[in-house]
């Protein structure tokens, strides 16, 4: 009985792989034929301001202090 599950799954799986890598290729094609807009960054939704200024800094510059590295 084990056997079979086994069988079952790994056919399972190869049908799954096999239908993405064909929606992916259908995707590739219709991008090449220019009938889907090619994805870009600018497609992507924005959280908020991405520029180093607007982050919050989690250490100030007075904190924490060196230590030197020795190999032992």
């Amino acid at each position: 009985m084990h056997f079979f599950g086994c069988l079952i799954a790994l056919f399972l799986s190869g049908f799954l792989l096999l239908v993405a890598f064909g929606l992916s290729l259908l995707d590739f094609l219709l991008r090449l034929l220019g009938i889907r807009r090619p994805r870009t960054i600018a497609d992507a939704p924005e959280d908020g301001p991405n520029e180093p200024a607007s982050q919050k800094r989690v250490f100030d510059d007075d904190e924490g202090e060196y230590v030197d590295f020795e190999e032992v």
